[in-house]
């Protein structure tokens, strides 16, 4: 006769009082006991588990998650065992299976085949409670001798002699929610450092464990130290071999290439190679695809780009494993971008093709629907009628949804299908044609509606709030080709009117190295790909002149509004405004990319000569002589000639010997060697004020410096406009470092081209 399933619900936990609520009460209507194991919470964890019912266990921390887990298990009495972190949880509906799962495992299956474990999946939630990724676990097991977790961290269920383990495969069933890896979590947790320093103890003890340094390069890669994370994955695909398992073999090759994509890094040979030895090694992850046709879209090669993201595509419907995949939140956008490329090269029926795969994963993409309604429209009698056009939007919107005709009127409108727009207008009852009357008083305004689902975290108080929504739905709404043309030919109204500034602008947009004669056209796509990142900024900033700022700077890119730029100019010295950072004395000021010397001049000129130590780093040694002349007679100033980075190393210089103060570093080629270090190995001092300014080499600095800005908490002075990505990604990069900084924006550049906007985080 089976016995009776008692499932025993454990956890380990430290400082999880925000959690442990939501933790406990998944379980409470299915199991036998709750087991609390605490290993020194400092908060109201204990009280609030002992509240809910748990037995609490304490458990002295020695580092090793393993030992911490099977003290767990010894206190459990049930024959079945859940065993999930405080940060996971069932839902209520899928809770309700797992008795009836455990129950048909036991009677189904003799006692020598019946499994050891039942499989769930991981879903990863964003702070949003969106879903980013997704990945099988093993939390469900029987409470049997012998089955316990190995490995200080990243730890395993194993059997003694490591006898096989029975799984049985309930992913498709079973979903546990994730949220330990939302940015916010993270952070509050500080999980980084702990599991850093466990996995590097796990390396020097076990060097040859490559599964170990597969999951080093992940926690590496999530604590932004990209670099360090690029060489331990390269020393897992460098040393594969029969004990790397299946899934950390694919995390190590992945993740390399979401680093070249994330670093702008690499070259087509080294990204072919890397995807090359990861097929050779059995790896079928559609990721690998999807990251290198990243890659290759980043460089501009969207023909390239397209054929990896087709092959991603095709990937992913013959995976059959369950590992945590980038492609499955991003497919809305590769469906997206196979749709425009098509559109490009004007092939109708796979345009048709993805953009019905695009809009089935986001319905309300305006720029995919435009483009596949101008095509309907030009079928015989549509433009008249829109029936089979009408039949065609029936299978993809609710049309007794207000929000749906809404959108779709409005698409209807940018493509001038006016039989299409009738046919959707005459759904609509009176109240809501009243409505819609309303909102149409621009093309761009934003109803509630909109505010609520697209900018939920601007309160709209004043005209600048209205403007900045409405930019980044225009932004939304036209498309880029619309956008480019618009620009170019005000560019064109301006060279009539003053002679010459069109190769003017060409010219001086072409000195800065991360910027090109294509840098109009990607900065335009960078604002429409990054809008929700633009959003977050914009409630981050703290003042209103910050805001208009951005307002100006989004402007200039998209449509050269010059007239905006020179209006949010402040009158003070360059870098140093008075209202934001008041006073230098008794101050340690660090400035990366100290040129000539002429930042600390202008330090000096603002406050006066009352500072504790000054420490000026110069990439160039011929920048760094002149810097060190210029600055002879200052006292308590340090200059070092070298280039501040992630770590310590060499990189490549390339150096203008017109105008030196463009030089910058190189991964890949330059004229020279330099070295390179870390700030938080170079300065031990507290940090006051901190300015960089490296010529697109910002975040790499930002890096080597994560130690100051999370102990110290320095106020910070960073140059965002030499890539044009740093615009959002330096401001989070920050945040996630220490989220108690204010943000200001502050705009010091010319009127035709925006150049020196720097970010103050105070």
């Amino acid at each position: 006769m089976k016995s009776a399933i008692r499932l025993s619900q454990c956890m380990i936990v430290k400082n999880e009082e925000k959690n442990i609520r939501r933790a406990l009460n998944w379980g409470k209507k299915i199991v036998c006991e709750q087991i609390v194991v605490d290993t020194g919470s400092t908060d109201r964890t204990v009280e609030v588990a002992k509240e809910m019912g748990a037995r609490v266990f304490h458990f002295s921390w020695i580092n090793d998650f393993s030992a911490a887990k099977n003290f767990a298990i010894e206190q459990a009495k049930g024959n079945w065992i859940a065993f999930l972190d405080a940060d996971e949880y069932y839902s209520d509906e899928d809770a309700k299976k797992i008795l009836p799962l455990l129950k048909q495992a036991e009677q189904k299956f003799s006692p020598s085949s019946c499994p050891h474990m039942i499989r769930s999946m991981l879903v990863d939630l964003d702070d949003s409670g969106e879903p980013f990724s997704t990945g099988i676990h093993d939390r469900l097991f029987r409470n049997m001798p012998g089955l316990r977790y190995r490995n200080r961290i990243h730890e395993v269920l194993c059997l003694p002699d490591d006898k096989e383990l029975i799984v049985l495969d309930a992913s498709k069933e079973l979903a546990i929610y994730h949220t330990g890896y939302a940015t916010t979590n993270f952070k509050e947790k500080e999980k980084a450092d702990r599991n850093l320093s466990l996995l590097k103890q796990e390396v020097e003890e076990s060097p040859e464990d490559y599964n170990m340094w597969s999951y080093l390069g992940d926690s590496l890669f999530a604590a932004n130290r990209l670099e360090e994370a690029e060489t331990a994955y390269y020393r897992v695909i460098n040393n594969l071999g029969e004990m790397i398992t299946y899934f950390r073999k694919n995390a190590a090759f992945c993740n390399l290439l979401k680093i070249k994509y994330t670093n702008h890094s690499g070259n087509e040979k080294e990204i072919l190679s890397i995807y090359q030895k990861a097929k050779d090694s059995g790896c079928t992850s559609p990721d690998l695809e999807y990251w290198t046709g990243n890659w290759f879209y980043q460089q501009g090669e969207e023909q390239k780009g397209r054929f990896y993201f087709e092959q991603a595509l095709r990937s992913l419907d013959k995976y059959e494993m369950s590992g945590s995949l980038s492609i499955s939140s991003g497919l809305s956008y590769v469906y997206k971008m196979i749709f425009q490329s098509y559109e490009k090269l004007d092939r109708p029926s796979e345009m048709v093709r993805y953009g019905v795969l695009a809009l089935r994963a986001d319905p309300y993409q305006d720029t995919v629907l435009k483009g596949i309604l101008s095509l309907l429209k030009k079928e015989r009698g549509e433009e008249e009628s829109a029936d089979a056009t009408f039949d065609f939007l029936r299978k993809l919107y609710d049309l007794s949804s207000l929000k749906d005709k809404l959108f779709l009127i409005k698409v209807s409108k940018m493509t001038s299908f006016s039989a299409l727009e009738k046919r959707i207008y005459d759904l609509l009852s009176l109240e809501e044609t009243n409505r819609l009357n309303h909102e149409e008083q621009s093309d761009y305004s934003i109803s509630e509606e909109e505010r609520i689902r697209y900018f939920s975290c601007i309160n709209c108080n004043n005209e600048t709030d209205q403007e900045f929504m409405e930019l980044i739905k225009e932004s939304r709404m036209r498309s880029q080709d619309e956008v480019l043309n618009g620009f170019k030919e005000k560019l064109r109204n301006l060279g009539k009117t003053y002679n010459g500034v069109e190769d003017y602008y060409i010219t001086q947009i072409s000195r800065f190295p991360l910027w090109s004669n294509e840098a109009v056209k990607q900065r335009i796509a960078y604002v429409q790909a990054n809008t929700d990142g633009l959003i977050r900024l914009y409630s981050n900033l703290a003042d209103y002149h910050s805001k208009k700022v951005l307002i100006s700077i989004l402007r200039s890119w998209l449509f050269l509004d010059t007239d905006r730029l020179g209006g949010v100019k402040k009158g003070q010295e360059e870098y140093f405004d008075l209202d934001i950072i008041p006073t230098g004395e008794g101050k340690v000021f660090v400035d990366a990319g100290a040129f000539n010397g002429d930042t600390v001049r202008l330090f000096i000129k603002a406050y006066g000569k009352k500072y504790k130590k000054i420490y000026c780093y110069e990439a160039s040694k011929e920048n760094a002589d002149k810097l060190h002349q210029n600055l002879r007679t200052a006292e308590n100033i340090v200059v070092t000639p070298l280039a501040l980075d992630s770590g310590n190393g060499e990189k490549h210089i390339v150096f203008d010997k017109e105008d030196p103060s463009i030089s910058y570093l190189s991964q890949t080629a330059g004229d020279m060697y330099v070295n390179t270090a870390a700030l938080d190995g170079e300065v031990t001092e507290k940090i006051d004020i901190l300015k960089i300014n490296v010529n697109g080499y910002e975040k790499q600095a930002l890096m080597g410096a994560q130690e100051h800005i999370r102990k110290g908490h320095p106020s910070l002075l960073i140059a965002l406009y030499h890539d044009f990505e740093d615009l959002t990604k330096i401001p989070e990069m920050i945040m996630e470092m220490d989220s108690d900084y204010k943000l200001y924006l502050r705009y010091y550049g010319g009127d035709l081209i925006p150049t020196n906007f720097m970010l103050y985080a105070i």
